[in-house]
């Protein structure tokens, strides 16, 4: 990791600190001040240690927050009155993925996914695809973690766009949706009699 990134991962789990204690103020204002607020606690050091900081400690479990993880805070704390989707292939496409990506790393699967995040190539592949299926939020996502990429705040191009409490919370988001849809479906189809 570079410095770039360490500043980049330290900034952003304090971010995400924020994030989590903003969301339980129902007010906008509110809601992003308390985020700013604890954003900028989370970085202060507990003690004469520069790495006693909550922002430190998250960012040691953690490490740098992918660009999905980022906007879904940022969303959450901003709460738009616009409706913002990411279509069926923008939900499922991430929990396959990640399944995939995450059975290859714990040597499940005899391809190794992850080693094709570090080709630039794979990035730029993967935007194309984006723009291509992609509704433009994740576009968007697409867009700014190749960017990031290619800065070195992030060395694999897959870390920046999806990160296992991404992925869990995708795919947990995805089952529930199915979950509702079937429900729905057998709700309103005809009863034989």
């Amino acid at each position: 990791m570079n410095d770039l990134s360490n500043y980049f991962g330290l900034v952003a789990c304090a971010l995400l600190c924020g994030a989590l204690v903003g969301l339980f103020f129902p007010a906008r204002r509110t809601r992003i001040a308390v985020a700013a607020l604890v954003a900028g606690l989370a970085l202060v050091p507990w003690s004469s240690v520069p790495s006693s900081s909550l922002a430190n400690r998250v960012f040691a479990f953690y490490d740098v927050p992918s660009v999905s993880s980022l906007f879904v805070a940022t969303f959450a704390l901003w709460k738009p009155t616009v409706k913002i989707r990411v279509g069926v292939l923008g939900i499922v496409v991430p929990c396959v993925f990640g399944l995939l990506l995450y059975l290859s790393e714990f040597n499940v699967l005899s391809v190794d996914l992850y080693r094709f995040g570090y080709a630039p190539l794979c990035a730029l592949v993967v935007s194309g695809v984006a723009v291509l299926f992609g509704s433009p939020v994740v576009f968007l996502i697409a867009c700014v973690a190749d960017v990031l990429h290619a800065l070195g705040v992030y060395a694999n191009f897959f870390d920046a766009i999806l990160d296992v409490p991404f992925w869990l919370g995708a795919t947990v988001y995805g089952a529930v949706r199915l979950a509702k849809l079937l429900k729905r479906g057998k709700s309103s189809a005809p009863s034989e009699g």
